[in-house]
């Protein structure tokens, strides 16, 4: 019988996932803060089943590397708001569906179905997303002024933290403005704030953030171009599989 982890700390939602899972899966409920060493005590080449991540902070390097060390069974991940960006991230790091708190009980079965037979699943809002939204890469230094900028650091303390200029990191800033069709530093803040992991306060703390855990990519809401032979016309498993791989390869 394939296995159902699912990592969460509320109690509700582990007792209707496994409502729902029915008799069709065996099921595991993990506290979020133990979530990374069991995932890697689990991990065995026969190990079957999906993996529910149902966390606030690390989501993405969790799904990295529960695909690393269990790379047979994929990741649904389950966000507590409606906001576009977090899915469209996790799904970048290779999570294979998406649920929210709003997602009804049919959803999370066919979610579960779904992503089981090795297809991709999304509510349509995360669909209209992917159609809507551009992925743009940054650079390592792009990443951690994004990651600054949105904690609130003005060009002086940047400049600090990452042991520039002032000079430097307005030329920086100039070029993720024009990069990512941003006006200002308020818009751009506000698109770190929806794509940077909060990072705890202090100096020391804020400059290893800034060094390691920064956005590689950002999403911008632009019309993406798309031919009508390739675009998903609805929430249909396997043509948008085929969508989303070739918008998150």
């Amino acid at each position: 019988m394939p296995t159902l982890i699912v990592c969460t700390d509320r109690e509700l939602l582990a007792l209707a996932l496994e409502r729902i899972a029915g008799d069709d899966y065996q099921c595991e409920i993990v506290p979020s803060a133990e979530a990374a060493g069991y995932l890697a005590k689990s991990a065995s080449p026969g190990l079957t089943g999906i993996v529910v991540l149902d966390l606030e902070t690390g989501l993405t390097e969790l799904i990295r590397r529960s695909q690393a060390t269990m790379p047979g069974v994929p990741v649904i991940v389950w966000q507590r708001s409606g906001a576009s960006e977090p899915s469209l991230n996790a799904l970048e790091a290779g999570a294979r569906g998406v649920l929210h708190d709003s997602s009804r009980a049919g959803d999370i079965r066919a979610c579960m179905e779904s992503v089981g037979e090795g297809h991709v699943w999304v509510p349509q809002s995360v669909t209209q997303a992917v159609l809507n939204y551009r992925r743009c890469r940054l650079s390592r230094r792009e990443g951690q002024l994004l990651n600054l900028v949105s904690q609130g650091l003005r060009n002086k303390e940047i400049a600090y933290q990452l042991r520039i200029s002032e000079g430097t990191v307005k030329v920086y800033f100039s070029r993720l403005f024009d990069k990512l069709g941003v006006s200002d530093r308020y818009e751009l803040a506000l698109l770190g704030l929806r794509h940077c992991a909060a990072t705890p306060s202090g100096a020391q703390e804020t400059t290893t953030a800034a060094a390691s855990d920064y956005p590689k990519s950002v999403f911008v809401n632009r019309p993406v171009r798309y031919s009508a032979s390739t675009a998903p016309s609805a929430v249909t498993a396997e043509p948008l599989t085929n969508y989303l791989q070739k918008q998150f390869a």
